[in-house]
């Protein structure tokens, strides 16, 4: 099977939750990393989730993470989890 790789960039999010990444229909990913950074000036926290739209389940990768000003958490490969949509 090929492999496919994409990269999804969103900034400025805010304090509501941001689709940043949804799954095709009929396709399975895999989620290799997540970056966040902070550009502020101010501690950030940030929660990282993925959401299952037809079981209608969020659950929590990250939640309240503290992110200092000029400072980025990254999720890499040791952590990858699959998203699978049918």
């Amino acid at each position: 099977m090929a492999n496919i790789f994409k990269n999804s960039i969103t900034g400025s999010i805010g304090t509501t939750g941001v689709t940043v990444y949804q799954s095709p229909v009929a396709t399975s990913t895999t989620v290799i990393g997540v970056s966040v950074a902070n550009v502020n000036t101010q501690n950030i926290s940030v929660s990282v989730m993925m959401r299952d739209a037809s079981l209608n389940n969020t659950v929590y990768v990250v939640k309240d993470s503290l992110i200092l000003p000029g400072s980025a958490n990254v999720l890499d490969s040791a952590i990858a989890f699959a998203i699978a949509l049918g």
